[in-house]
């Protein structure tokens, strides 16, 4: 199964993040396309550079946040989880990102009389991503899926409120 398809029912919840292939090069080719992605998005909403800083905040924090899960955590091969929770997030991440950049979009060009539409999407596909992320790390860390949920919302928590000090700043 290609990874694209292993994300796809990932993000479906059908698969299981252990089965994703735990490669620093394909590591590295994830993150480059949740990093264009992210700015394709960020553009509709926020200066270019805001979108590159805030995408950078994400990233660092998503690789210091799953890190620090592992270093206390009484799994088995850090290193592989690691790998294998990274490329499932952010390639999640992706997924999601290209199936709200319509949406976006629509918002971006539309008239205020039909926003109510995209204004109700992108939240939901927000919900579903805490979803997904917290499926993720349930699996990876081997909890029950309130844990991973609760994990997944102090870590969007975080990168909210990180974002929010960033445009303060």
């Amino acid at each position: 199964m290609t990874l694209a398809k292993q994300l796809i029912s990932l993000c479906f919840f059908h698969n299981s993040p252990v089965n994703i292939c735990p490669s620093k090069r394909l590591l590295y080719k994830t993150t480059l396309v949740y990093f264009v992605f992210s700015l394709a998005l960020d553009k509709l909403f926020v200066e270019i550079s805001d979108g590159i800083a805030q995408t950078l905040l994400d990233l660092l924090l998503a690789a210091i946040f799953i890190a620090v899960l592992f270093l206390v955590s009484a799994t088995d091969d850090k290193k592989v989880r690691f790998l294998q929770s990274m490329i499932a997030i952010l390639g999640c991440q992706t997924v999601i990102t290209i199936g709200a950049l319509p949406i976006g979009y629509w918002a971006a060009l539309i008239d205020t009389e039909h926003l109510w539409i995209p204004v109700y999407c992108l939240p939901l596909l927000a919900f579903w991503n805490v979803a997904v992320v917290g499926n993720i790390l349930s699996k990876e860390l081997s909890k029950n899926k309130t844990c991973g949920i609760y994990l997944a919302v102090l870590f969007f928590s975080a990168s909210f409120l990180l974002s929010s000090l960033m445009t303060v700043v």
